[in-house]
């Protein structure tokens, strides 16, 4: 694929077969050997180009990585518990992270990771609720307030938590545009807490009696991951994808076989009318075949003779 403008591209096959000029704002788009070209972010330059191959052998370099189940990360990072005194009803989720991290980023993974451990642990503190609504206080380890909000007690609340980075001795750390570094995490508070429960969130250094990432490593059986669309919305499993795809290509290759039935017997029919039209028949054309080459013999007799003859009248004068 290679592009002509930021707009317009063409696209030529492997074997140097051109299949056209196409523009990414023609809508629908374009099927091109069936596949679309949609352009999902960033910007493109005249002679940018882009190379489409086939995944058939996607899954042969697919192995295992790790045998001692040991080392399976099933537990998350974040851990909750009730504070000792809570005579509410309120719950929390287990939290998760919403910050994302670069598992493959090395000795950068090993900082973030200390600097969530040092972010913890926090304590989230709530206050009496009043006209529906009802406030909450994010303490640090030292009891400081660093953040607040407030929830509809009875209903399930959704809230995401920013936490300050701070580095070994105990400072703010700063992204590189000088604002402060932060980690997000999000949990849901549902029921009633009453004034003064509160819900401490620490860093789950050991890992144990926990298994949050297993059972959303589990809910990708079922989970539209493939072909989700932009807003988030639609989409399939990779099992019901899989099976998409093994329905789509059992398909095709039936309906290949029966285009090539049909064609063999076009092809039979064919011969059979053009046989027809040109009138030839083999074995009549057998039959002159050897009729001619007896006149053939024949004729050669008749030259030998009038040879001889010729031979034997100069012979006698």
């Amino acid at each position: 694929v290679t592009f002509t403008s930021d707009k317009d591209y063409t696209v030529r096959r492997s074997d140097g077969t051109s299949m056209g000029a196409f523009n990414l704002d023609q809508k629908p788009a374009a099927v091109i050997d069936g596949f679309t070209m949609d352009l999902n972010g960033g910007a493109l330059s005249k002679g940018d180009q882009f190379k489409v191959s086939p995944t058939r052998n996607g899954a042969s370099n697919i192995g295992v990585q790790m045998s001692d189940a040991s080392k399976l990360a099933f537990a998350g990072p974040l851990v909750a518990g009730k504070g000792g005194s809570n005579s509410g009803t309120g719950a929390l989720s287990t939290p998760s992270l919403s910050s994302a991290l670069d598992i493959y980023a090395g000795a950068d993974l090993g900082l973030a990771q200390s600097q969530i451990e040092g972010a913890m642990p926090v304590r989230i503190a709530f206050d009496e609720a009043a006209n529906g609504a009802q406030g909450y206080r994010v303490l640090n380890e030292k009891g400081e307030e660093i953040g607040k909000g407030t929830l509809v007690p009875g209903q399930d609340n959704k809230v995401t938590i920013n936490l300050p980075v701070l580095d070994a001795a105990g400072l703010p750390v700063t992204n590189a545009d000088g604002t402060p570094k932060t980690i997000g995490f999000d949990t849901t508070i549902s029921g009633s807490p009453a004034k003064g429960d509160s819900f401490d969130i620490k860093f789950n250094k050991d890992g144990k009696a926990d298994n949050t990432n297993a059972n959303l490593l589990l809910g990708l059986q079922t989970k539209a991951t493939v072909g989700v669309g932009k807003d988030g919305t639609g989409g399939v499993s990779m099992g019901s994808s899989y099976s998409q795809l093994v329905a789509k290509v059992g398909g095709q290759a039936s309906q290949a076989a029966v285009d090539g039935t049909a064609n063999t017997a076009a092809l039979a029919y064919a011969t059979q009318t053009r046989s027809s039209v040109s009138q030839v028949n083999l074995d009549e054309e057998a039959s002159n075949l050897v009729k001619f080459q007896q006149y053939y013999t024949a004729s050669s007799q008749i030259i030998k003779a009038a040879q001889e003859t010729f031979s034997t009248l100069i012979n006698s004068l």
